[in-house]
């Protein structure tokens, strides 16, 4: 199993504590003062220039944070990461 932010994100951070293993999500968030959610939200956005996310959320503060997400550049190293870490 591999250590991710955004599917299964509990069983994954569960996994991740126990092993020791930090995320890189966590490790990009962290360097960019940003959210895991940020993070890879900013990862599927680099990922294809046509696709478009829409995440979900009932919270006005959490709309907030998914909106600035748009603005968190990732440099091709951090985009290669997370797509490995992906697979």
């Amino acid at each position: 199993m591999s250590c991710m932010i955004w599917t299964n994100g509990l069983r994954n951070a569960t996994f991740c504590a126990q092993s020791g293993r930090i995320p890189i999500g966590y490790k990009i968030a962290h360097a960019k003062k940003a959210a895991p959610s940020q993070i890879a939200l900013a990862w599927v956005l680099k990922r294809s220039p046509v696709m478009l996310p829409i995440p979900g959320t009932g919270k006005v503060k959490h709309l907030e944070e998914n909106t600035l997400a748009a603005a968190i550049e990732l440099s091709a190293e951090e985009f290669d990461a997370l797509d490995k870490a992906g697979r």
